[in-house]
């Protein structure tokens, strides 16, 4: 049977306004497993940092399977007429090049697809030979954005990695403030899959110039590299949506709940009783489940947040291994919704490839 995270705070426990939080709170480590009863109070979940796994620096050796939208380019040699510069991949999958029967090319390599071409031309010339290379592929793309030049959609092309993704964007960009690293390493990440946080330490590649950590992109990357300035709060989960929230000196969660417009009922009821702030680092989080209905009935004190804090109304109740999988998520939404919402002009470049 799962272990559930229903954390109860009650005002003996745990006085934030006199003490400090590590002095007051339980600490519980992702490899110590979970009591069969979470100890009342607020804790913190520590989830020991994923060393990057050796093989997100091999170059992807699959070949490339072609799909609807991408444009390749025919020549036959010795023949220029029957040369095509730009034939699109239709979007039934199918290729229509000159007089030929079309050629179904989704799903198949190019390799493939040019010996059909070329078993189809031989027909109708003497010994065809055929070269099909490809123009665009825009299903290879990848996202990078935060503190660069160019933020947008780049064209993945064979062999990028991370660093060749940022000079693509035209690099860092630098302020008097923080010449040198003014991008925030603690919440820098690249997501794969949409939900996958690849463990990158950014520092160690881009302050340190380790190349154990210049992993290879593939297509579907979302890389982010946000400004260390960004002082921002974020709120997710069960609320009509994403928000951001300036950061100041002195607020709580709940002044920062308050702001709210509505919490969202339409699916489940969001579980107020568990309701998660996300602390620090994504190489070290610091989790801490708070019992907000306790602290409106005023039995325990207010919570003070921190700059960059994410907090998370769930939609239901969660055990341990669910809230590291709640942390990933909360992470790209936060920071992509905070991207998407104050970039929106810089990031028009996302209609097209960059070049």
């Amino acid at each position: 049977m799962k272990k559930k995270l229903k954390p109860i705070i009650t005002l003996s426990v745990i006085v934030l306004s006199s003490l400090s939080l590590s002095a007051c709170t339980s600490s519980i480590s992702s490899n110590a497993g979970l009591p069969s009863l979470v100890p009342e109070g607020t804790y913190f979940v520590t989830i020991k940092p994923k060393i990057l796994p050796a093989k997100y620096l091999i170059k992807e050796s699959r070949p490339y399977l072609l799909t609807p939208g991408d444009i390749i380019e025919i020549t036959v040699f010795n023949n220029k007429d029957l040369q095509r510069k730009s034939i699109p991949i239709a979007p039934d999958g199918k290729l229509y090049y000159l007089l030929i029967d079309p050629i179904q090319a989704a799903g198949r390599t190019i390799e493939d697809v040019a010996k059909e071409v070329q078993d189809k031309l031989s027909h109708y010339l003497y010994y065809p030979q055929i070269s099909i290379v490809a123009n665009q592929l825009p299903s290879q793309k990848y996202t990078i954005l935060g503190h660069v030049t160019k933020p947008g959609l780049y064209e993945l092309k064979p062999g990028v990695n991370l660093l060749d993704a940022i000079a693509s964007a035209g690099g860092i960009t630098h302020t008097q403030l923080n010449e040198n690293y003014p991008v925030d390493f603690d919440h820098a990440f690249i997501a794969r899959k949409g939900e996958n946080i690849i463990p990158v330490n950014f520092e160690k590649l881009l302050k340190e110039g380790d190349h154990s950590q210049n992993i290879y992109v593939e297509a579907g990357d979302f890389i982010y590299l946000p400004e260390i300035t960004n002082s921002d709060i974020y709120i997710l989960g069960q609320i009509d949506f994403p928000r951001t929230m300036h950061y100041k000196k002195g607020l709580t969660l709940i002044k920062a709940l308050a702001g709210l417009t509505r919490i969202n009922y339409a699916k489940n009821k969001p579980y107020t009783d568990s309701v998660i702030i996300l602390h620090g680092s994504l190489s070290k989080p610091e989790i801490t489940v708070v019992n907000v209905n306790n602290i409106l009935e005023a039995r325990s004190t207010d919570i003070l947040l921190q700059p960059k804090d994410i907090i998370y109304i769930p939609e239901k109740s969660f055990d341990f291994d669910e809230l590291i999988d709640i942390v990933t998520k909360a992470y790209i939404t936060a920071f992509s919704t905070k991207t998407a919402t104050y970039s929106f002009d810089s990031l028009k470049v996302m209609y097209g490839v960059n070049k």
